[in-house]
């Protein structure tokens, strides 16, 4: 399968790429029910980060402490995408009491960020996320605190990130769902060359790489890893599942899935059989003629999987 060959830096310094957040707070154009846009302040960023939470009906009348699943955009997203596609179907699954009530919390994580920290500490979003958002979430809502009461879950380089930060920090998570997770392959290559793309020449959003993409996606390479495989390494899936799966496969539940119709495909099915080769136990979903596409998969398996979190968690 042939692989996206960059010189990275070349691109990177010629291009006016957007990898950080196009804003660190971005209110959304229209309301919607049960969803509330919110900042905190994050000493990481410095600045106050914006995010979107869902929260179950008869949250405001009730004393009872709630789970939170922490829902990660894709690539070119902020706060507020995903939740138009996932709260028709969450309120109307509480509603017939097929789903627990639970609140939904919708990060900023940058616009081609992978859900890391950048090697220079300017674009902290992985810090951010764990060590800043879920204890401002949980000292603001009555969560439930701990990691059974916790689940993260995403979409695309969301899906990506919920599979790192999930295996990174298990102690925080009790399980991960991502939708066609966004896996990026990052080789060395002859004469200082970075390879940098995915079995089938795609990019995040799972189609084929364009100009335009291949100089953003040298872009982020060098603002978050340093244009360095071995700084990508660390913060790599496949990185963390080869090291520790003897220690998590027990402990921490992973599930994720992929339309027959995805660029991604390929590099989905290479993960779940590193997975296997782990023994690392796991749901993995092969849909046919879907796309790279949260509404299609989240209209075949969006409840299931919530159903999935909230089993793990004891939630019922």
């Amino acid at each position: 399968a042939a692989v996206l060959c960059l010189g990275l830096t070349g691109l990177a310094d010629a291009a006016q790429a957007q990898v950080g957040p196009e804003a660190w707070s971005n209110p959304p154009n229209a309301a919607m029910p049960h969803v509330t846009h919110r900042t905190f302040r994050s000493a990481s960023v410095g600045v106050d980060v914006g995010y979107s939470v869902f929260l179950p009906p008869g949250y405001e009348q009730a004393t009872r402490r709630y789970p939170v699943v922490y829902f990660l955009h894709g690539a070119g997203g902020n706060e507020n995408g995903s939740a138009r596609t996932i709260v028709p179907t969450l309120l109307a699954a509480m509603g017939a009491g097929t789903l627990p009530p639970f609140l939904v919390v919708f990060p900023n994580g940058g616009q081609s960020t992978w859900y890391a920290d950048s090697h220079d500490g300017k674009i902290p979003i992985e810090t951010m996320i764990t060590r800043e958002l879920i204890p401002h979430v949980d000292a603001t809502y009555r969560t439930i605190a701990d990691r059974a009461g916790r689940a993260i879950s995403g979409m695309s380089m969301g899906g990506f990130g919920a599979i790192v930060l999930g295996t990174k920090h298990a102690s925080m998570f009790s399980s991960v769902v991502a939708y066609a997770p966004a896996f990026i392959e990052v080789l060395r290559g002859p004469e200082g060359t970075v390879t940098l793309g995915r079995p089938g020449g795609t990019h995040e959003d799972g189609n084929a790489l364009t100009p335009n993409q291949w100089v953003r996606n040298a872009a982020m390479f060098e603002q978050m890893f340093d244009n360095d495989p071995d700084v990508f390494a660390a913060h790599s899936p496949s990185t963390i599942v080869s090291r520790d799966a003897s220690s998590l496969r027990e402990t921490l539940p992973i599930r994720f899935v992929i339309g027959t119709a995805d660029g991604l495909l390929n590099a989905n099915e290479l993960f779940h059989d590193l997975m296997l080769q782990h023994r690392y136990y796991h749901d993995y979903f092969v849909l046919e003629g879907i796309g790279h596409n949260l509404g299609d998969l989240y209209e075949a398996l969006g409840v299931a999987n919530f159903q999935f979190q909230a089993r793990v968690g004891g939630w019922n």
